[in-house]
């Protein structure tokens, strides 16, 4: 045994150490560095060898990063800490690898990569600090920068030599087949030509692609019917480039071309359909995004699968199943990959569905999501597959006179008529939103020039609540949140004549169609003493958009209001599709913030919401993790929640109200603004009465100011709260007017939450 182990553990240890394990099944790993793992601590000759050690460390942390890629952390732990220098003490990280709370569909789908990350950031130990990192290092699926734009990942089967497939074969017929991703790669050289060889045979008036050489492959499905497919589609979409057949090269592993053909047809052409519209050099184009793999058959219209209901022009864009045996295998490699999306046929969309629901029975973390498509203009039109890029009128003009520059003074009466032209069909040149007006029942978003790009229909009450000065309405940002360089819009909407009144979403400027769209309507908070507090009845009234989790993904953070009563609930979402992230419940209302602020240094910011608790009556501010958005505030007995397990805030603030809030009792206290200044100082604005007649009256406040700690500084008044104060003390409601004693007294009073009880200094 020694002498044959001694043979094999230099190449196995080369081999191990350059393995992607992506498509591996977890078990033989595992199985071989445990085996490995016994015979070193038999003692003999291997007890000593570094190679064998080498190769028990490689197959960790390969395990490792395929437990990671399907969201189950505490598995990746465990492999990790088997690998030399590694603590075995993981009490402190097994908190920081736990999964989202609250469960639900969406809350299994945070980012995987996200949380490993936030347990890089908060590991200090320096053995698994390592592993982490080599983790995070290996992660990523990247192409060659000249390829983005040009391919698409393919899971693809790939079969096990006969020496290979074990003794399992008869039972198990999966058992000589493995997945992997492979690259498939479409660069468009130009124009048709004659074929390399000089054969005059081969017709110019088709699309071609070479692979090896060679003019198409063995099977006609593998080229001919996914270019059939693409040229059906450019034709009908883009009259300008009927007749004008393309040529280049397509790269993927012939192995894989030949076993893998026909299930490579979608991405080959989705590709070429991509590359065709650069290549024409077309203002506005698709590229595949590059967290997505692509599977499925391409055909005129015959073969298995239901029937098409299409209209004849249609023929050649049918997206046809692939083999049943080998999409477990695909979906399975998919899903442990760094993959987000897996684009499988229409037909077999059901069926990839039951495969990943029972990977998500061990793995319930795992984000992968299967997205089914019948023909390509569902590939086209879907933003989880593909990412829309434009060029700018101006510089898509000055492209065309290049390449037209035969003629300089009939380019530029072409440039200045495209322009002109271009303004009256399309508005302003400049897209990009940068501020809001809100008139009638509209949102009508304008450039920084002041022209309107944009009228989304928001509702009559959003419309009012807006124009309040007294509100501070903020339930609208514009954020870049697909990458491609444009700012969306996102919006909170409240149209009571629709069937799904509220909600939330997001959208390009000029789209008919939103990226997403998520419902306020299903929302619920169980607060089993007040029945009053229904579900379905809440409105966005804030809205923050950043990548404040740092994982290079923004997110949007909604604040909604129950109507009429109470509470809030804050709301983290993916930008990008819309999905629910975090969810905090506050027993009361949120009326400014969030406000991202970095307060102990490390980089990352935390978020600052203000407003007012209903369970103490007084106002509040939460600090919280933008990694833990999740559970509730601080509560009372009468305000006890069920189904929620306690927050875990940064800080949880209570403000008291001054004697001259107290003497008053006019409105509720509230914090009603958040303020960093240079230097760190933050101040917050908490409204303690109203000075002035019903129809004319105004906040009275204390501007209360701290440290980065969010310990107090000082405490400042509004001219308005003087003149209260004045008032009330002349008319003997209060002994004196408040001064700076009183103040710095009162500083003593605000009131910390440290997860068990109340205190007077915050400690964290």
């Amino acid at each position: 045994m020694e002498s044959y182990l001694l043979s094999l553990m230099e190449p196995l240890s080369a081999l191990t150490e350059a393995l992607d394990p992506v498509g591996l099944p977890l078990g033989p790993p595992v199985q071989l560095a445990d085996q490995l793992a016994e015979a070193r601590t038999a003692g003999g000759a291997l007890a000593g060898l570094p190679p064998l050690r080498r190769t028990e460390v490689a197959l960790r942390r390969r395990a490792a990063l395929l437990y990671a890629y399907a969201g189950s952390m505490k598995k990746a732990l465990r492999q990790l800490v088997k690998c030399d220098g590694v603590p075995d003490d993981l009490s402190e990280s097994v908190r920081a690898a736990r999964g989202p709370k609250n469960g639900g569909e969406s809350s299994g789908r945070v980012s995987p990569h996200r949380r490993l990350q936030k347990m890089r950031q908060e590991e200090k130990r320096e053995g698994l600090e390592l592993e982490l990192e080599w983790l995070l290092d290996h992660w990523a699926l990247t192409p060659p920068e000249e390829e983005r734009g040009h391919g698409a990942w393919v899971p693809v089967v790939e079969r096990l030599p006969a020496w290979a497939r074990g003794t399992r074969e008869r039972s198990d017929p999966c058992s000589h087949e493995v997945g992997a991703l492979r690259r498939v790669l479409v660069d468009l050289r130009g124009a048709v030509a004659t074929s390399p060889g000089g054969d005059a045979s081969v017709s110019a008036d088709e699309d071609r692609l070479w692979t090896g050489g060679a003019l198409h492959a063995n099977s006609k499905s593998v080229v001919e019917e996914p270019l059939a497919a693409a040229r059906a589609w450019i034709d009908r979409e883009h009259p300008t480039l009927r007749g004008r057949y393309l040529e280049g090269r397509l790269a993927f592993d012939w192995a894989c071309l030949r076993r893998e053909g026909r299930s490579a047809g979608l991405p080959i052409a989705s590709l070429f359909y991509t590359s065709a519209l650069e290549e024409a050099g077309h203002r506005q184009r698709l590229v595949l995004r590059p967290d997505a793999a692509f599977t499925g058959a391409v055909s005129s219209g015959s073969g298995p699968g239901p029937p098409r209901q299409k209209s004849p022009n249609r023929e050649g864009e049918a997206v046809r199943p692939v083999s049943e045996q080998g999409l477990s295998i695909k979906v399975r490699t998919a899903f442990f990959s760094p993959q987000e999306t897996l684009a499988v046929p229409a037909a077999q969309e059901a069926q990839a569905r039951r495969i990943l629901d029972r990977l998500r029975d061990r793995h319930p973390h795992g984000a992968l999501d299967v997205v089914g498509v019948s023909e390509l203009r569902d590939v086209m039109n879907h933003r989880r597959l593909t990412t829309r890029i434009e060029t700018g009128w101006l510089r898509y003009a000055a492209r065309c006179l290049r390449a037209r520059r035969g003629s300089v003074f009939a380019g530029t009466v072409i440039a200045v008529l495209v322009l002109a032209l271009g303004v009256l069909l399309y508005g302003p040149l400049d897209k990009t939103p940068a501020t809001a007006d809100f008139e009638g029942e509209q949102m009508i978003v304008k450039n920084a020039g002041g022209s309107a790009i944009e009228r989304i229909s928001v509702g009559a009450k959003v419309v009012r609540r807006a124009n309040d000065p007294t509100r501070r309405y903020r339930a609208f940002a514009f954020h870049d949140v697909t990458g491609d360089g444009r700012k969306e819009i996102c919006w909170g909407q409240n149209t009571p004549q629709s069937d799904d009144r509220d909600f939330v979403a997001c959208k390009e400027v000029g789209a008919n169609e939103p990226l997403w769209h998520f419902s306020l309507d299903s929302l619920a908070a169980p607060f089993p003493n007040k029945p009053a507090v229904r579900a379905g009845q809440y409105t966005a009234s804030g809205m923050t958009i950043g990548d404040f989790t740092g994982d290079d993904r923004p997110e949007v953070y909604v604040t909604t209001a129950h109507q009429p009563y109470f509470p809030s609930l804050f709301l983290q979402l993916d930008a990008r599709t819309g999905e629910e992230m975090g969810r905090y419940l506050h027993p009361g209302h949120f009326k400014v913030g969030p406000v991202p602020v970095d307060l102990d240094g490390d980089g990352p910011e935390e978020l600052l919401i203000g407003g007012h608790t209903n369970a103490y009556d007084q106002a509040a501010l939460a600090v919280l993790d933008p990694d833990r958005v999740e559970g509730h505030g601080p509560v009372t007995p009468e305000y006890a929640v069920s189904g929620h397990d306690r927050a875990t805030e940064r800080t949880y603030l209570r403000f008291p109200r001054t004697k001259v809030g107290a003497a008053q009792g006019n409105g509720i206290s509230m914090v009603r603004r958040i303020r960093v200044r240079e230097g760190g100082r933050i101040e917050v604005q908490v409204r303690e009465g109203y000075v002035g007649s019903s129809e004319q009256r105004g906040e009275a406040y204390i501007l209360v100011c701290f440290d980065r700690s969010l310990r107090p500084e000082s405490v400042g008044t509004s001219s308005q709260y003087d003149r209260l104060a004045d008032t009330l003390a002349q008319r003997g409601t209060i002994g004196e007017v408040p001064d700076a004693d009183y103040f710095e007294s009162y500083q003593g009073h605000l009131r910390y939450w440290t997860g068990g009880k109340w205190q007077a200094e915050n400690k964290r």
